[in-house]
C-alpha cells in the first residue's frame, strides 16, 4: 500500500510505540520509587527526591535525586533496558554515572538490591564493617577494607 493512501497510519504506529515506551518509563520508576521508600525507611537513604516529567532535571536524565546520611547527593536514572541505560551514560554519564535498568520480572527487594549496589552503598551493620575494618588493619591492608565502604 502507498503511503498516500494512508498517510497518517505510520505516525500513528510510531506515537503509539512511544506512548507504550512512556508508559512503560513511568511504571518503571513507580516502582524505582518504592525501592527507595523502603530504603529511607530502613534507614539506608536519608531522603530522595523524584524530578517532575518533562522537568529542568528529566531534561538532563535525572529521574531521581537521592541524600545520603554522609550528606553527599547523588542522580540516578532509571531505564527499561541495557540499551537504553548504555545510551544513557554516552549522553549524560559524565553528570549522572548512576543508572539502573528495571527488568520486567524486577520485584521491589529486586531494585533495592540493584540500588544499593549502583550506588556503592554497603547496608552490612555499622558493627561489621567496624569488625572488618580492625581485622583488615591488623592485618595490614586496611586499603581492601575501607574500599569496600
Amino acid at each position: 500500500m502507498s503511503s498516500q493512501k494512508w498517510p497518517g497510519r505510520r505516525s500513528q504506529r510510531i506515537d503509539f510505540v512511544f506512548d507504550e515506551e512512556i508508559k512503560k518509563g513511568v511504571l518503571n520508576e513507580n516502582l524505582e520509587e518504592e525501592a527507595l521508600q523502603s530504603l529511607r525507611e530502613k534507614g539506608h537513604i536519608f531522603h530522595y527526591f523524584r524530578a517532575e516529567k518533562g522537568g529542568d532535571l528529566d531534561s538532563i536524565g535525572i529521574d531521581f535525586l537521592i541524600w545520603l546520611k554522609t550528606g553527599r547527593i547523588l542522580a540516578l536514572q532509571v531505564k527499561s533496558s541495557e540499551r537504553g541505560r548504555q545510551e544513557h551514560l554516552f549522553e549524560y554519564g559524565y553528570l549522572v554515572p548512576h543508572c539502573i535498568v528495571v527488568e520486567p520480572s524486577d520485584s521491589v527487594l529486586d531494585l533495592v538490591e540493584k540500588t544499593l549496589a549502583e550506588l556503592g552503598l554497603d547496608i552490612r551493620p555499622l558493627e561489621e564493617v567496624l569488625e572488618e575494618i580492625i581485622r583488615e588493619a591488623r592485618n595490614g591492608s586496611i586499603e581492601a577494607a575501607t574500599g569496600s565502604l
